[in-house]
């Protein structure tokens, strides 16, 4: 239910009907005026549930279900999360990510619908153990950020290493079929002193860092990690490496 103009004007009324009452009620009738404004004041909070500036968005896109796969990040389900939105923090929601459309899906506050919240008003999100911040790209980053929602992997001082999560859609003739899939693929991206750099291996993260090779490939051998078999968790201590250099 919603609260219109009138519900507003209906409920100042009736708070100043309780609060107005007549200075010669005894103890009997205190105490229940007091419970009649605590029920004015629950049927308030939660007819303004409605209004809560969190709940302007739209109906989800959707997709192709003919499309193998699903487009979400990890998993294809409502999962727990939060939410900074418009300004507000919001705890305790629940959290979709369409990565192939770059579009966050919560549940509206009645539990049934859910819906896709307004890009520009997201400013994070965090869900199944992930950091995600929406990244507007100045004039000096124009040139390798899009705007959009980035997996925040490390953020340091000096360094910070961010994670591009997206999917496209491949075809593939398959027993004289087409077929189509959704692919998962993930671009990085090292921040140092507010100065985006993709890298998309091994050997560009080292070309990133020239002077540092050894001392990189003796932090990853103390951690007991080797980059081609888990590539994101070495460059996170590459990132935490670089971050906690004095120069």
């Amino acid at each position: 239910m919603k609260l219109t103009n009138s519900g507003l004007s209906l409920f100042v009324f009736l708070m100043s009907l309780a609060l107005n009452s007549s200075a010669q009620l005894n103890y009997q009738d205190t105490s229940f005026r007091n419970s009649a404004v605590d029920s004015l004041v629950s049927f308030f909070n939660k007819s303004i549930n409605e209004n809560v500036h969190l709940y302007n968005g739209m109906a989800p896109l959707g997709y192709n279900y003919q499309v193998k796969g699903h487009p979400f990040f990890l998993s294809d389900k409502l999962e727990p999360g939060s939410i900074f939105y418009d300004g507000t923090l919001y705890n305790d929601k629940q959290v979709s990510y369409n990565i192939f459309l770059d579009e966050v899906i919560t549940l509206h506050f009645n539990n049934v619908f859910r819906f896709a919240l307004v890009k520009e008003k997201l400013q994070s999100f965090s869900f199944l153990g992930h950091d995600f911040v929406r990244l507007v790209p100045d004039s000096i980053n124009s040139a390798v950020l899009t705007t959009g929602f980035y997996d925040r992997l490390y953020e340091g001082k000096k360094v910070s290493l961010y994670a591009k999560r997206v999917k496209k859609i491949e075809e593939h003739v398959s027993t004289g079929d087409l077929e189509s899939y959704f692919i998962e693929q993930y671009h990085y991206y090292f921040k140092i002193n507010d100065k985006f750099y993709p890298v998309n291996s091994r050997k560009s993260v080292i070309k990133l860092f020239p002077g540092d090779k050894k001392e990189i490939q003796d932090a990853l051998k103390k951690k007991k990690i080797k980059y081609r078999k888990d590539p994101e968790g070495a460059m996170k201590i590459i990132a935490a490496y670089k971050d906690s250099q004095k120069h």
